[in-house]
């Protein structure tokens, strides 16, 4: 079963003196069923009228995603979507015909630029001004996280992420029943690089409030001295 979650939006669009109207955005964010892949289309609903009033006919359609308002930079390929139905003004056009690919969707703006034609034998015109889209609520809830689809990488602060997770800001861990970080890795399992070149600035630095506790542990395990500590920090 699919549940979908609506963001709607009203903007007024300025048409040829042969249609006027505006058109009411809606993204729909499908959820699909657990074991299937969420794919990259989404579905626009709007509302489309002309001098006379809400429309009922069949349009061709096209749309194209821009970086910008000003639709200068696109984003993607063109979607022509024929023969849609408009009944008293609204319509809908959704998978798979609306999918400008991975990465299309990045945590930036987006403006979408739509073309009509009613009835479907003439070219679609654009219409104006393109139709900013604004995030569905529950994805507000991960503000500043870009994911990569094509690399897979996750940029927090970055919206380049060169590694699997990529961050740019201050990680914190805490956990108050055991270790906080935890690395490994086939050469370190856990790297630290301060790149100032002057201060008392650490490339690893370690806390314990335990009068038994280490600052910083290390072990390795095929080296004749292979406990590696900093106990206590003396001026």
């Amino acid at each position: 079963m699919k549940s979908q979650i609506a963001n709607r939006q009203s903007t007024r669009h300025s048409f040829p003196s042969w249609l006027r109207g505006f058109v009411a955005a809606c993204l729909l964010a499908t959820a699909v069923a657990q074991a299937d892949p969420l794919g990259t289309a989404f579905t626009y609903q709007g509302h489309l009228e002309n001098g006379s009033g809400p429309v009922t006919d069949t349009c061709d359609f096209a749309f194209a995603l821009y970086e910008d308002a000003s639709g200068t930079m696109q984003v993607g390929t063109t979607q022509p979507v024929a023969g849609v139905t408009v009944t008293g003004g609204v319509f809908t056009v959704g998978p798979p015909n609306l999918d400008f690919g991975e990465g299309a969707f990045n945590g930036q703006a987006r403006w979408l630029k739509i073309s009509v034609c009613c009835p479907a034998t003439c070219a679609p015109v654009a219409l104006s001004p393109l139709v900013e889209l604004t995030a569905a609520p529950y994805a507000l809830a991960l503000p500043g996280v870009f994911p990569d689809t094509a690399t897979g990488n996750v940029g927090i602060g970055t919206t380049t992420p060169v590694a699997e997770l990529d961050v740019v800001g201050t990680i914190r861990a805490t956990d108050s029943a055991g270790t906080g970080v935890i690395g490994s890795g086939s050469t370190a399992g856990v790297f630290g690089v301060t790149t100032s070149t002057s201060g008392t600035v650490p490339g690893v630095w370690g806390r314990s409030d335990s009068t038994n506790g280490r600052g910083v542990l290390g072990v390795a395990l095929a080296a004749i001295q292979g406990l590696y500590e900093i106990v206590k920090d003396k001026d």
